[in-house]
């Protein structure tokens, strides 16, 4: 297996295949807009490459891989374990709405719009980037939040924003898969690929375009039974077949082991 995010030369590769038996797979879970020429010249080596979204596949064929198919990325319960909150862990990292993840300016613009909520943002960049958006700094709580600690802030906050960045646009990025497995109430942008796997209104709810975002938002704080049940079903579903097991198990089966 390999993660080509690093430099690998294609002559590892090939010394690989004329030593061993072993069956080659790569695993690309990251927007093209960091592929390289190294990846490029791997590619007609490696027997499968299992891409994160559907909209990749025909660019890496084009490109020189052979097989391609498409394999999301998904949860992790041990990482993102889904437990109750405490009293203090909901005053330490809960909020009406939480959104964890780095500055964008889309992101910027969408989250300016909550600014009447309890609202609270985590995520590297922010500071030095909302300089100018003096509503949007005070919700920044001035660190990024990873494994437990970003579970914990899922669990404790009753809705959780899922911005898609526009590179990862139409498919699913981690956060998608880690608010439903740390039980969280998710709220995310369109995101074509998953949206009949994860159904609005019954996993999670997605919003078209900002305008859509507070009147949704509003109406979800005022339903906790509603939003209770679709973060029980959302994390139903990963655990079910969203799972990295799931993912692996897919993989060995398309590399034919």
């Amino acid at each position: 297996f390999v993660f080509p995010n690093r430099v690998l030369r294609a002559g590892t590769l090939a010394q690989i295949k004329t030593s061993t038996s072993a069956r080659i797979v790569c695993i690309w879970p990251d927007t093209l807009v960091n592929w390289d020429t190294h990846q490029s010249a791997c590619l007609p080596l490696y027997d499968l490459v299992a891409t994160y979204s559907q909209s990749t596949i025909s660019v890496l064929e084009s490109l020189g891989a052979k097989r391609v198919a498409w394999v999301p990325l998904a949860g992790d319960p041990h990482l993102h374990p889904a437990k109750p909150c405490t009293g203090e862990e909901k005053k330490e990292s809960g909020a009406d709405v939480t959104f964890i993840g780095g500055w964008r300016p889309e992101r910027e613009a969408a989250l300016s719009r909550l600014g009447e909520l309890n609202l609270r943002i985590w995520g590297p960049d922010w500071g030095r980037r909302s300089q100018r958006n003096s509503a949007v700094r005070r919700m920044w709580q001035g660190r990024a939040l990873y494994g437990p600690d970003f579970a914990r802030a899922v669990a404790c906050s009753k809705v959780n924003l899922n911005i898609i960045d526009p590179m990862n646009y139409p498919a699913a990025n981690m956060r998608f898969f880690e608010i439903l497995t740390a039980g969280g109430l998710q709220v995310s942008s369109a995101c074509p690929e998953m949206e009949a796997e994860f159904r609005h209104g019954e996993h999670l709810f997605y919003y078209r375009d900002q305008d859509e975002l507070l009147p949704l938002v509003r109406s979800l704080l005022a339903e906790p039974d509603t939003t209770r049940r679709v973060a029980e079903q959302g994390r139903a579903c990963v655990l079910e077949k969203h799972m990295y097991k799931h993912r692996a198990l897919q993989i060995l089966k398309l590399a034919g082991r």
